[in-house]
């Protein structure tokens, strides 16, 4: 599987595997593998949530809260409605530049990987990206847990 990350993130991935002693296809391959084998939240139980704090000028808060009581919803909601919309489109831009990196699996591991990110909406390319910085900001902060 390809992973894409900027050279900065490659840098700081193959600085974390140096450290611990693992390649860093093992490491790719292992932390999305390990997110594969967590269990789906039960029905009925909520899935586990993040919590983002922005900042807006009184401006942008102003029409925040307008087009929100248009729509008879508090602020956040409005917000998380138009961000989880945005979040649903199928193809993101940028101008990010990115290198690939390879992970290498077995081709049953393959097959669960590419079932559990279609299920979830994501791309190998920046999921596993997202999954390997995540370990690394953890493993240097270890107060920071999910």
């Amino acid at each position: 599987m390809f992973v894409d990350v900027s050279n900065k993130e490659k840098k700081l991935i193959q600085s974390y595997c140096d450290a611990n002693n693992i390649s860093v296809s093992e490491f790719l391959a292992g932390i999305a593998l390990q997110d594969a084998a967590e269990p789906e939240p039960t029905k009925g139980k909520p899935a586990p949530t993040r919590t983002i704090q922005i900042e807006l000028t009184e401006h942008e808060y102003a029409k925040v809260v307008y087009k929100a009581r248009l729509r008879e919803v508090k602020p956040e909601a409005f917000i998380h409605t138009r961000l989880v919309s945005d979040l649903k489109k199928s193809k993101e831009w940028g101008s990010l530049d990115l290198e690939s990196l390879r992970c290498y699996v077995s081709d049953k591991e393959h097959k669960t990987l590419l079932k559990y990110l279609k299920r979830h909406g994501h791309s190998s390319r920046h999921y596993i990206a997202f999954l390997a910085l995540q370990k690394i900001e953890e493993a240097a902060d270890p107060v920071k847990k999910k």
